[in-house]
């Protein structure tokens, strides 16, 4: 990268993708577009946890529980617990 570039990567920010299985989906109860997906990464000796955070544009769609996807995401803060189901 030539000295004037400038990235496009937030400042203090992390890329994560790969294959991932989701361990369950939410919404948020004041944005109905917003999902919640707590899905599992695998590190070669145990699972990553992230939860990310999903704008539904288009048509709905629904995550289901143990289902494989691909995650390219934008890390920018962690957090230190997880979602609970209905």
């Amino acid at each position: 990268m030539a000295p004037n570039d400038k990235s496009n990567f937030l400042p203090s920010s992390a890329h994560i993708f790969g294959i991932a299985v989701v361990n369950g989906a939410a919404s948020v109860p004041d944005k109905p577009r917003t999902v919640l997906i707590e899905a599992a990464f695998w590190n070669g000796q145990e699972p990553v946890l992230g939860l990310f955070r999903y704008y539904n544009a288009g048509p709905a769609i629904v995550f289901e529980h143990n289902q494989k996807c691909y995650i390219h995401s934008t890390v920018s803060f962690t957090v230190t617990h997880s979602i609970s189901y209905a």
